[in-house]
Formats: C-alpha cells, structure tokens, sequence
C-alpha cells in the first residue's frame, strides 16, 4: 500500500533573537564570536549562550512509565477491534504509552503539566496532538504557543517543556523515522501552505531550576529506562538556529481538505505527515462535504484512529475515544446508518451532507500492541457492536 503519491521535507528556516548582532546565515559550523553552537544530525545547528555539552550529572530516571522490551515482547494477540477513552486516562506528569507497534508509539498527557520538566526524545521524531488546552511549549530553538486543534511537530534530540494555563488533553505520536511531509505535484499548497508551519522564536525565555539549583532534561530512548542529565544552567538560551528540520506548530484550520459529490475520497488523501520509510503515515479528516459513508473495509495496515469531535461514525465512539481496527478484519460505520444508506437514493450532487468532524488516524505497518495503560480505559464490547446493529435492522 502506498501512503501518499510522493513526500518530500519541509522548507528550511531560521530564525534570530531580535536585537543579537554579528550572525549571519548560511552558518558555517563556526559559532559566532561570544557564543556556542552545536549540531543536531537530522539538519540542524543552534547557536546558545552556554555550551550545550556541559552536563553534571546521569542518572536513571525514576517514576517514569518507561517502555521496556519485554512489555512489547508479546504477541499482538487477536485480530480485535478495540476502542478506548484516551482522554479519560489520569496520567500523571508523564505521557503515558498506551498503544505500541515498531513505527508508531501512542502515549496520552492529560492534566496540567509540570512547567518544569524538561524532555528530550533521543531516538524518536514526536507529533502532539492537542485535544484540549493551550499554553506553551518551550524549546531549545524558542517557545511555541499552542492551543486545541493544533499540532505540535518536536525533532528528535530536541528539548522542550510544557506549560499550560490550563489542564489538556494530549496525544503524542512517536516516531523512530523520519518524518516527512506529502507532496502533491498537481495540487499547489496541498495539504497545506510552507506559511502553515509557525516555527518558533529564538526570544528569552524563563527557566527556574530545581531544587539543588540545577536544571534536569529527561532523556527518552525508544525502548527502555529514561535518563536524567542534569545541567548546571538552562538548555533554553538560544540566540539563532538554522534548519530542515525543527519544532512547528501547524492547525487544523491551515490544512486544506478534498471532498467529491460522486465518489467516495479514501483516507490516504487527507495524510499531513508520514514516515520516510511509509511505515507510518497520518490523516487528518475534517469538516467537508461527503459523498458517501466509510463503505466496510479492510486494511492491509494497522490503523488507530482518535475523535477529536464530531467523528462519530461509530456509536460507542464519542469526543476523547479512539479506534484500534487491525489488519485483516472489515470495519466500517454503524450498521444502521449503513442500511438507510443502501435504502435510499444517492442525494444530488448539489445536495451532498456536510459533515463537521474531526478524527486524526494514524496507520502503522506494523501490527499495534495494546498496552495496559489503553485497557484501562478500553470499550467493552466494541467488536461485537456491530452484530448488534445487524440484529437491531433485522428485527425493525
């Protein structure tokens, strides 16, 4: 199966603090004079006030729900489909991982984060979705607003922290590949703008440190424990950075969507990012005229596919709750609404439903394992609901 007709990276940029003088761009790898830099191998390089090699102490971090290798050890188990209420996860200070396969980690934050934590993904590319909340998130390339309805793009080997005036709801993706964007050649400006990637700028920013008067980044690998380095000053004191690849926020209401008035559009159209290797991909479905309902399909892709509001295709599925529909079994809408559907005539043209939803899907290819963290909040009796929709239209 084939993602998307063809991708490509994102645009360069740079930025520099208002008011610092004596850089210029393309940079050399030399630092300017009075400063440090330093390198980031996905193509980057970020000019500091301080030198980010200098740290005082790693040490194993504790109180994390790290992902270990034997909790993924497991066979996928069952052929299911699966649905939870993400959003009623309590998490804690740290993103909880609930579904796993090797191109694609789910994790939830819900709650009001720490403002002081610092993270960094050591061997993972992250997307957030922002369910619910806003606030900022700083980086070492500047600080980031963000609100419901956004995406935050994090590169890997980037540090941030999360501050929010307000609890959220979060879902992040975690990415071992790179992340890329689709390229549409015969559609300009599909699915969205260069303009549509706010990066953020290099400004000051303030970073209190912890109690011994240091300021600790929580390390993440992939698979296995957390690290703590600490350093003896904040990593958020960039002046100037340079890049292919770095920290974006992009919103919904930027990205432009398809619809047709006789035939259905299938989910790869509305993709906004996938992997390098198309292990991975991401869509986003939004407000848009429909031709006709989801006919039941079968993917050769393992799919999860999160409401964000309004995508209610599904009953038991509400605003907060997300799908897990594998590979080798159909799924489809209710089968209610199915069956007016095939009852009635298809509308004019000029009378095609508008549906004002939003879901964000991500495929994998490789199969998603459950983890405890999504039984918690799983939907009991999903997979049979469609018997039951079956029974209900025989009876009527």
């Amino acid at each position: 199966m084939d993602m998307v007709p063809s991708k490509i990276g994102f645009p360069t940029a740079f930025r520099v603090r208002p008011g610092v003088s004596g850089i210029s761009f393309p940079f050399t790898g030399r630092p300017p004079q009075g400063y440090w830099n330093e390198v980031l191998a996905f193509g980057a390089e970020v000019v500091r006030q301080r030198p980010a090699v200098v740290v005082t102490e790693a040490h194993e971090a504790t109180g994390v729900p790290a992902l270990n290798p034997e909790d993924v050890a497991s066979p996928r188990g069952l052929i299911k489909r699966r649905a939870f209420h993400l959003a009623a996860l309590q998490t804690g200070p740290f993103p909880k991982p609930a579904l796993w396969s090797e191109d694609v980690l789910i994790s939830v934050l819900t709650g009001r984060p720490d403002p002081y934590l610092r993270f960094r993904h050591a061997d993972a590319h992250t997307i957030i979705f922002v369910h619910q909340g806003q606030g900022t998130v700083v980086t070492d390339f500047g600080p980031l607003e963000f609100a419901q309805d956004q995406f935050i793009f994090l590169p890997r080997g980037a540090t941030y922290a999360l501050r929010s005036v307000s609890p959220v709801v979060m879902i992040f993706y975690e990415f071992p590949k790179r992340v890329m964007r689709p390229y549409h050649y015969w559609i300009r400006n599909y699915p969205y703008p260069d303009a549509a990637l706010v990066p953020p700028e290099p400004v000051e920013v303030t970073d209190e440190p912890s109690d011994r008067g240091d300021y600790p980044v929580y390390v993440k690998r992939w698979l296995g424990p957390w690290t703590v380095l600490r350093y003896p000053f904040s990593p958020f004191d960039t002046v100037a950075w340079e890049a292919n690849l770095y920290p974006f926020r992009l919103a919904l209401k930027d990205i432009r969507t398809l619809s047709s008035p006789d035939f259905h559009i299938d989910p790869p159209t509305y993709t906004v990012f996938v992997t390098e290797d198309e292990g991975a991909s991401m869509q986003a479905f939004l407000p848009r005229w429909v031709h006709s309902l989801p006919y039941p399909h079968q993917n050769d892709v393992d799919e999860v596919l999160f409401n964000h509001s309004g995508y209610h295709a599904r009953p038991e599925v509400k605003d907060g709750y997300a799908t897990l529909h594998p590979a080798g079994t159909f799924h489809g809408p209710d089968v209610r609404v199915s069956h007016q559907q095939v009852q009635s005539p298809p509308p004019p043209g000029k009378e095609i439903p508008w549906r004002d939803e939003v879901g964000i899907m991500v495929e994998a290819r490789s199969p998603f394992l459950v983890l405890p963290a999504a039984e918690e909040v799983e939907v009991a009796g999903y997979d049979q609901s469609w018997q039951r929709q079956y029974e209900a239209v025989g009876s009527s």
